[in-house]
């Protein structure tokens, strides 16, 4: 399909609290080239659903868009569909909440921003922007629709590092990321993004087929009982030379000063053992056999003592696994897992952290606040 040599969309990263916390971007393509304009939002007080919508739909029409992603659930849980506590989408790309049957979220923090997005989903479609219902034609040829995005999927989809949780975002995290972005397109913009501003940015680079590869995760919205259900979100991806490529660029790798899975085998019982780990140093020995230092904070250690100081040798590496010998540290008979952290990881597996009444939706900043662990 032949695409427009111009085309525009608008993107915001949702929030529910205040309109000051939105954050809103305008990507306009024009022979090549990316323009972001940043308008503000002039919305004042506690965002209400049908008034977002019709400030985007209208700005949409004034901008000549005819795509709006949002950073937001669009949809309750179908549970005709797997026998999850979550969506299909949010499954796929390990988001951080799940949303379930109506009313029913996880984390419960997460209630009231999941459904003040389904309900700007729902106002947009009264408004006459519905959702996306066939996404193997993309972007849609004819017509206006509301498009769920996922910033944080979007940066791994991209292979740039998430951009930290808001409250820890310094200006170097923010530039860095935005730094990344143009050496993938050539982006232009007046003015430097906030956090928020970002996250829309990337978010809506799905738009533009032509300079980014598309990924689209989750199965076809529908309504149960007169509600909506499921639902795609679509994703930019790199474009790369190769696949070969693209699969080495995407190997895990471990990043100091982060939450990790940690998985022992054999444990230390018959049901395992799992804890979250904090890395503070991962540096390869470059012996020519694999061999890394690993320092880190195991937060789920029995005895107390909870800072260690490992070798161990790197037996696989895939896109979402790090697997160690740990013979080196003298454990002979025994390997660890890494991976990343998630909110359904540490319900399973460490659910004492949500004991401490300590309130986040970033599983990095809840257990850096539980555990006290601070960041130059």
């Amino acid at each position: 399909m032949l695409l427009s040599p111009n085309r525009t969309v608008i993107s915001i990263d949702l929030a529910h609290s205040v309109y000051a916390n939105n954050g809103l971007a305008v990507l306009t393509q024009e022979a090549g080239r990316l323009t972001v304009d940043l308008p503000g939002l002039p919305l004042q007080g506690t965002p209400d659903p049908h008034e977002l919508a019709l400030f985007l739909t209208g700005l949409a029409s004034e901008r000549g868009a005819n795509l709006i992603f949002l950073d937001g659930p669009q949809a309750w849980r179908d549970p005709t569909e797997e026998r999850t506590e979550l969506r299909v989408c949010e499954r796929k790309l390990a988001a951080p909440a799940k949303t379930g049957l109506p009313g029913h979220v996880k984390p419960a923090n997460y209630t009231p921003f999941v459904t003040f997005s389904i309900h700007v989903f729902d106002a947009l479609d009264h408004l006459g922007w519905p959702r996306l219902l066939e996404p193997d034609a993309w972007p849609p040829s004819s017509g206006r629709h509301a498009i769920e995005s996922f910033p944080l999927a979007a940066w791994r989809s991209l292979q740039i590092p998430s951009l930290p949780a808001k409250a820890k975002a310094k200006p170097h995290d923010i530039t860095s990321r935005f730094d990344e972005l143009q050496k993938l397109a050539p982006i232009t913009i007046a003015g430097s993004p906030n956090h928020d501003q970002l996250q829309a940015i990337v978010a809506g680079l799905a738009g533009f087929p032509d300079l980014f590869h598309v990924s689209v995760a989750g199965v076809r919205p529908r309504t149960v009982d007169g509600v909506w259900r499921e639902g795609f979100i679509v994703l930019p991806k790199r474009r790369s030379a190769s696949n070969v490529h693209e699969e080495h660029q995407a190997q895990f790798t471990v990043q100091k000063r982060r939450w990790y899975a940690w998985q022992m085998v054999p444990g230390y019982s018959s049901e395992g053992y799992f804890s979250p780990i904090h890395v503070s140093r991962f540096t390869p020995l470059k012996t020519g056999t694999g061999l890394v230092e690993v320092a880190f904070f195991n937060a789920g250690y029995a005895e107390g003592v909870q800072g260690f100081l490992i070798k161990a040798r790197v037996m696989k590496r895939t896109r979402d696994f790090l697997l160690l010998d740990l013979s080196p540290n003298g454990q002979t008979e025994r390997v660890a897992i890494i991976s990343e952290l998630t909110f359904g990881w540490l319900k399973k597996h460490h659910d004492q952290v949500f004991d401490r009444n300590v309130d986040s939706d970033d599983v990095q900043e809840l257990l850096d606040l539980v555990y006290e662990i601070e960041h130059e």
